[in-house]
């Protein structure tokens, strides 16, 4: 995450951070005898696993809601992004580990996210949107007008390969680099949007095009790393 710090400004703005999250024991078919967790949590910084002590910016045990979760790890990036700094939330972990539970959340029988169990992407989304809706009714009355345009994009790292996963027409894409754009991906699709449900929306028709299989550990696992 880039920050007022890392880019020569406010001493106390945050470097990149890594959090730690516990994921609960639960049955997978896989080493379903395990009866205990093999991490110790020790502190809000630390945990332990086989003797050795690992150190971390925070520490979230296995009782830690979605909403607690998004208050320390999220909301505060969503802040920056808002103050016109890049941010970027990266979940990293095995098959199984929780991370599309994290990012996402989880879902009912008819698939639809869970309002208690939404993951950091829709509480991003409705953090961000409430925000900006706050700026535009100040600007206003201020007696300035002000106009907010959002957009997303959805792509995939898969085999080497860069697919957008919003233009399956032509998925494939390319990496560019430029002084003024930097890194980016070339043609990429972007969708306008104006509320949550809207941005939503995108994430589930990119979420049907992702590569996925079946594995021990999980029924539909992503093969791809993906990005939205």
């Amino acid at each position: 995450k880039m920050t007022k710090k890392s880019l020569g400004g406010d001493d106390n703005a945050e470097h990149i951070q890594v959090a730690l999250r516990v994921r609960p024991l639960m049955s997978s078919g896989v080493n379903d005898i395990a009866d205990e967790s093999c991490v110790t949590i020790l502190d809000q910084r630390s945990v332990q696993i086989r003797e050795k002590t690992f150190t971390f910016d925070h520490v979230f045990g296995d009782g830690t809601t979605q909403e607690e979760l998004f208050n320390q790890v999220g909301k505060r990036v969503v802040d920056g992004c808002l103050s016109g700094y890049n941010g970027t939330i990266f979940a990293y972990g095995q098959t199984g580990s929780g991370k599309t539970h994290t990012m996402v959340g989880a879902r009912d029988k008819q698939g639809e996210i869970i309002t208690a169990e939404r993951g950091i992407i829709p509480r991003a989304l409705a953090h961000m949107f409430g925000q900006l809706e706050r700026i535009k009714l100040k600007e206003e009355k201020e007696g300035s007008s002000v106009e907010l345009n959002c957009k997303c994009s959805f792509i995939e790292i898969y085999n080497e390969q860069t697919r957008d996963l919003l233009d399956m027409g032509n998925p494939l894409k390319t990496l560019r680099e430029n002084p003024k754009r930097g890194v980016h991906v070339e043609g990429l699709e972007e969708v306008n949007v104006s509320n949550v449900r809207s941005a939503l929306l995108i994430l589930e028709q990119g979420n049907r095009n992702r590569k996925v299989a079946a594995t021990s550990m999980n029924a539909e696992s992503s093969r791809s790393h993906a990005i939205f």
